[in-house]
């Protein structure tokens, strides 16, 4: 049995959406991408956690997004924002 199946359809739903899609299958992502896949979460009440290291000169801007589905099951997203047009410079 495919593992989604068992979740909650809501949950199920919103894994299934396009942004997570998108989610799952690149490692760079627009702070618009970002930000709608927060809305998402909020809206649905789904727990998460987000944390943000900024870029220096020696590393790349980096976000993790760890979304809870049970206590013991996580989806950890580490998402690339140190280059294209997602960032302005400061």
């Amino acid at each position: 049995m495919n593992p989604i199946d068992v979740l909650d359809k809501d949950l199920k739903a919103l894994l299934t959406s396009e942004i997570f899609l998108n989610l799952f299958n690149c490692k760079a992502l627009t702070i618009a991408e970002l930000q709608a896949a927060v809305g998402l979460l909020l809206k649905a009440g789904i727990t998460f956690d987000l944390t943000f290291d900024r870029a220096t000169p020696r590393s790349e801007g980096v976000a993790l997004l760890v979304v809870f589905i049970t206590p013991i099951v996580q989806l950890r997203f580490t998402l690339s924002l140190g280059c294209g047009p997602a960032l302005p410079a400061p």
